[in-house]
């Protein structure tokens, strides 16, 4: 567990902490805050593969909407829903504990990278799965996602390749 190195892409801030959340058959997900459409679908896709990755049984009964803030074992907070649009903001933190899983992001795009880093940090042991004990802050470094040149398929010649680097 020494540093989370595993995580990619590499978060921005990862602090180590003791302990962890065993998840157990009784994991269960709860928003707060905006509950558009992406989020809950992402959340519900979260929980399946959650369920794949454990081999234990959850069913999208353990997702709730309404939820009391003890009885949750992932609390995602969101804020409104994010456009697909340059310098949107795509952040999030996580906080994970011996108790309580906690996902903050001012958008609907950073719950969605945050619930892929959660996955991440699935982790097998003797007893079963865990989430361990971790702080981690991030966001995008970069305003664009990426940039893909595949003159394989599609000559460009060496001047575009220079100009749009």
């Amino acid at each position: 567990m020494k540093g989370l190195d595993y995580l990619l892409p590499k978060p921005v801030t990862v602090i180590p902490k003791p302990g962890g959340l065993r998840i157990t058959p009784a994991f269960t997900v709860g928003i707060e805050g905006f509950q558009g459409r992406r989020i809950i679908s992402s959340a519900s896709r979260f929980l399946n593969r959650l369920a794949e990755k454990t081999g234990l049984f959850l069913n999208n009964n353990k997702l709730v909407t309404e939820p009391k803030i003890e009885e949750i074992s992932l609390a995602i907070n969101c804020q409104r829903h994010g456009e697909l649009i340059l310098n949107e903001d795509e952040s999030y933190t996580i906080e994970v504990n011996d108790h309580q899983a906690v996902l903050i992001a001012l958008t609907d795009l950073g719950v969605l990278r945050g619930l892929e880093t959660i996955l991440q940090l699935v982790t097998p042991d003797q007893d079963g799965y865990y989430l361990p004990a971790v702080q981690i802050r991030d966001y995008p470094r970069f305003p664009w996602r990426g940039l893909m040149i595949d003159c394989a398929r599609h000559f460009q010649p060496l001047e575009v390749i220079k100009r749009n680097l």
